[in-house]
C-alpha cells in the first residue's frame, strides 16, 4: 500500500486510521472515478464483508461507512475521506 503525500494528510486529518485504509483497499466496492483514477466506496456490503460475521467488528466498521479512497493509475492512494452524499445501498 503505497499513500501520497497529500493521502497521508488527509488521513491524519479526517482520523482515518491506515487499518482501516487497508481494510477499504481489501473489502471496498471499486467504480471508475475521472482520469484513469479508481473510487473505492467502504459501503454498507464493504463492511458486513470485513466483518464476517463479527458483530462487535462490524458496529466499530460502521463509523467510516462511505469513507473513500481515490487510486491513481499507479496504484498509489492518493486521497482518503468520507463522502457528503447518501449512498443508498444494502
Amino acid at each position: 500500500m503505497q499513500l501520497t503525500h497529500h493521502a497521508l494528510v488527509r488521513s491524519a486529518q479526517r482520523s482515518i486510521p491506515l487499518s482501516i485504509i487497508e481494510t477499504i483497499l481489501d473489502y471496498g466496492d471499486p467504480k471508475p472515478a475521472s482520469g484513469r483514477a479508481l473510487r473505492i466506496l467502504f459501503d454498507t456490503a464493504s463492511i458486513r464483508l470485513a466483518a464476517e460475521g463479527n458483530r462487535r467488528l462490524q458496529s466499530e466498521l460502521e463509523r467510516y461507512r462511505n469513507t473513500y479512497l481515490i487510486v491513481g493509475d499507479s496504484d498509489s492512494i492518493i486521497t482518503v475521506a468520507r463522502s457528503r452524499r447518501r449512498h443508498f445501498d444494502n
